[in-house]
């Protein structure tokens, strides 16, 4: 599995018993956990464990039989994280930004930050 801005690390390394085979360190902070199979085959109890122990720390494992099929989740996920993150930029408004006060003065030398509303509870 060759994927352009992602490492790969196998089993050979951290070799604990029920632990995924495969870790894919993707781009934005993501981390891929695989068990391979054979066809047919289901994981065992200590792997299950092990999975259910991860989903709760917010990871999921992936059973898979074919590279192939890792890849193609591989892709998958990357181009949502990637969907998900160009949201979340879109959605700080650059109105929202101004409520975040500045080091430096403002052009008219003020460094107050005006806030919605606080022109109301002024003239009370």
């Amino acid at each position: 599995m060759k994927l352009i801005g992602t490492l790969l690390q196998t089993k050979g390394s951290f070799g604990t018993k029920g632990f995924n085979d495969v870790l894919v360190f993707c781009p934005f902070g993501l981390v891929l956990l695989f068990e391979f199979k054979r066809e047919g085959e289901k994981p065992r109890k200590l792997q299950t464990y092990r999975h259910r122990k991860l989903a709760k720390l917010g990871h999921k494992s992936h059973v898979v039989f074919t590279a192939e099929e890792a890849t193609k989740i591989v892709r998958r996920e990357i181009r949502a994280k990637a969907l998900s993150e160009a949201v979340h930029r879109i959605r700080v408004e650059p109105s929202e930004r101004r409520f975040f006060a500045s080091s430096r003065p403002r052009k008219n030398g003020n460094s107050s930050v005006r806030v919605p509303g606080s022109e109301a509870a002024r003239a009370r």
